[in-house]
């Protein structure tokens, strides 16, 4: 067991070293640090951002590292320059820009930001008003994707309903699975299907202990749009996991487990050729994050089952 918490120690050190140098790495290849201050419109393409002319406001991203964002914007139109009120937090904590008008057509919106000694200089987005359309009622339809061999991380496809795929430019989605949300993600510019990744293993560690029988989780979608009070109802499935089916990160032998490979970062890749398993995959973690959590509580296990 000593060695075990001695390869986890070195392991995290190793890990620390590595990430160190990518970012370093980064750094050089990017010759120049990250701007100070930044703001953005949320799910901007190529083209701007087409969204109802009724909605409310424009989804944002502020980004600083020194001093106090202050953010410039204005409307532009072929006729007339409106200024935006300052950007705010709504009711569901999304940074909002408020929408200066509610006529459909084409507009642009000139977004600059400065913080202190640095600034961010002005740049233009093209923005379409479409025709207004109703708030959503329900955020759509979820589909699973499974995989075969099962892995413990699953795909699971959003079908928006008509009208979330309108105002998806201004909104912010968030995947749960059994009530443990993970990071939340902007909605993108519309589209017929969106696909998220859900990390159903979590559900077959229970108490510190890994098991094999079958478990439902309940994988709900929520949908919060810029500026609007009112969500629209969340989208509900229900996923078999399959513990036993899944080929665990083999990471230490357990006691009464014939177990045997090399540990791997990636859930189901395992190289084990015995029929035992170790650590489930953490909901949130992933890559190295993952196989350092994996190993920790593969530690546990042993020693619980060894006392």
């Amino acid at each position: 067991m000593l060695r075990i918490q001695r390869l986890a120690v070195a392991t995290l050190s190793v890990l620390g070293l590595t990430g160190y140098a990518h970012l370093a790495h980064a750094d050089a290849a990017l010759g120049a640090p990250a701007p100070a201050c930044q703001v953005s419109i949320a799910n901007a393409g190529a083209d701007g951002v087409m969204i109802p002319s009724n909605a409310p406001a424009l989804l944002i991203v502020e980004t600083t590292t020194s001093g106090p964002l202050t953010v410039n914007a204005e409307l532009i139109s072929s006729t007339e320059r409106l200024p935006f009120a300052a950007p705010s937090n709504d009711v569901n904590g999304l940074r909002i820009l408020p929408l200066p008008s509610n006529t459909p057509g084409a507009y642009s919106v000139e977004l600059g930001a400065n913080c202190g000694t640095m600034e961010q200089q002005p740049y233009e987005i093209p923005l379409t008003l479409t025709a207004p359309v109703d708030f959503p009622t329900t955020v759509g339809t979820l589909v699973h994707v499974p995989k075969n061999p099962p892995t413990g991380v699953e795909t699971i496809d959003l079908e928006p309903s008509e009208g979330l795929r309108a105002f998806l430019p201004a909104t912010q989605l968030k995947l749960s699975v059994d009530g443990a949300t993970g990071g939340a993600r902007n909605g993108g510019a519309s589209s017929k299907k969106i696909s998220f990744t859900a990390n159903t293993g979590s559900a077959c560690v229970e108490n510190g202990a890994l098991h094999r029988e079958k478990r439902v989780v309940r994988v709900s979608l929520a949908a919060a749009i810029a500026g609007v009070s009112t969500s629209p109802a969340p989208a509900t499935l229900d996923v078999e996991v399959d513990c036993g089916a899944i080929k665990w990160t083999s990471l230490t032998e357990i006691p009464g487990e014939s177990t045997s490979g090399s540990a791997s970062s990636t859930p189901g890749s395992s190289s084990s050729s015995g029929g035992g398993c170790s650590a489930a995959p953490v909901t949130g973690l992933s890559g190295t994050a993952s196989a350092v959590a994996a190993l920790a509580l593969a530690s546990l296990v042993a020693r619980r089952r060894r006392r």
